[in-house]
């Protein structure tokens, strides 16, 4: 239930920003040539900042952190495209990708996550990236290691000595 809320409320958030980049174009008296996009990200309460690698096809690739609760923005000119794909950090999991778009923005997500998003004519699209955090796996230490190897061997000598009761030797 709590995803489904996530995921709405982020879609509602990403609408209400491409609304704002809109108008704030259209009172600024600038032609809108291009397209925005904004990568959101949700991966609860973490100071765990996520690297997006951005590749472009008029430019070269650059990399975009974004913080959880946070988004970040690139501009692409009419008829370039650019591919959009996490660094996943150690430790976590991409669970989802979720993308809106509106006027003339084509989007494609693929298998391993990776967002192709294409600016046909002047729009704007956006992308919430939601992670969930892995956790360490817990490991023995060195201790518990002979802890656990001394309790087998007492096991093993316990049955060794019932089984040789059992036979009468």
């Amino acid at each position: 239930m709590r995803n489904v809320i996530v995921t709405v409320m982020s879609s509602l958030f990403l609408i209400l920003v491409m609304s704002g980049i809109f108008a704030e174009r259209a009172q600024a008296g600038k032609m809108v040539l291009g397209c925005s996009l904004a990568i959101a990200k949700d991966a609860g309460e973490t100071d765990t900042v996520f690297n997006f690698l951005v590749d472009p096809s008029g430019g070269d690739e650059f990399e975009l952190p974004v913080a959880s609760g946070d988004d970040k923005f690139f501009e692409l000119e009419a008829g370039e495209s650019a591919i959009v794909s996490e660094l996943v950090p150690d430790g976590w999991t991409l669970v989802d990708v979720d993308c809106v778009f509106e006027g003339g923005t084509s989007l494609i997500v693929d298998e391993a996550n990776n967002v192709f998003f294409s600016c046909l004519s002047a729009g704007v699209a956006g992308c919430t990236f939601t992670n969930r955090n892995t956790g360490a796996i817990p490991t023995l230490s060195e201790w518990g290691m002979i802890a656990a190897a001394a309790g087998l061997a007492l096991v093993g000598v316990y049955f060794a000595v019932r089984r040789r009761r059992a036979v009468g030797v």
